[in-house]
């Protein structure tokens, strides 16, 4: 399934070694097979509030930091020099 291989790699980069990595793949494996067992909802479920402060955590960084188009246009412009 080329989805689930690509939220797992966007996984693994969010929650690197975080404890959450695991919450979040077992749903997304569950979502991808359409069967959710009762545990992977429960778990995810018991850990709701830390995975959106995590969440919410990663997403402020990742918008404080440079575009990578931004980063791009400017190596250009240092290779034209």
């Amino acid at each position: 399934n080329a989805h689930l291989v690509k939220m797992n790699a966007f996984s693994e980069m969010f929650y690197g070694d975080h404890a959450l990595h695991q919450t979040i793949s077992k749903l997304h494996e569950a979502w991808s097979i359409e069967k959710f067992p009762d545990e992977v909802w429960q778990h995810y479920l018991a850990n709701l509030n830390e995975i959106k402060a995590y969440t919410q955590n990663q997403t402020k960084m990742i918008v404080q930091q440079d575009a990578l188009t931004t980063k791009l246009v400017a190596f250009c412009a240092n290779l034209a020099k």
